[in-house]
């Protein structure tokens, strides 16, 4: 049976609008009950806690500045997994009063800035390094290839 047949139902046979509100928000309850994951943490969290904020943008942070030297770590630390150990932080920081000192809050765009750019920097020097050395060595390699031709035509 529909909601829509059981609210025609409920219409022909004394309709009770706070029973069905009721009976709405228990199964709404159950839903939401249902949704918790590991740890008992809702799937979907608002984190409206300035200090799990603030943990959610640390972790955040070092997975992007690790993520790029270590690549399983961006499997690991997933969006999810940072919300929910952002939401389990955010009470043991308020507890002992931890914070960035405001620091995030003033330079929290260019420590993003630097954290993407910095690996994205490593690996470009690499490149760089590699493109030279391999220029150098097929540059030695021609002229030992015109050192012999010569030698051998003479």
């Amino acid at each position: 049976m529909s909601e829509q047949q059981t609210i025609e139902t409920a219409y022909s046979g004394g309709y009770d609008a706070l029973a069905h509100i009721e009976q709405q928000a228990g199964a709404l309850d159950s839903e939401i009950g249902g949704m918790s994951g590991a740890g008992g943490v809702p799937d979907v969290v608002h984190l409206d806690d300035t200090y799990a904020n603030e943990a959610k943008l640390l972790l955040n942070v070092a997975r992007e500045a690790l993520g790029g030297f270590y690549p399983s770590l961006n499997s690991i630390y997933t969006d999810d997994r940072i919300e929910r150990i952002a939401v389990a932080a955010g009470p043991l920081l308020a507890k002992y009063n931890i914070t960035s000192g405001g620091i995030l809050d003033k330079w929290a765009a260019e420590i993003g800035f630097a954290v993407v750019v910095y690996p994205i920097a490593q690996e470009t020097i690499k490149g760089v390094k590699h493109d030279r050395a391999v220029a150098k060595a097929a540059k030695e390699a021609a002229e030992k290839a015109a050192a012999a031709n010569e030698q051998a035509s003479a």
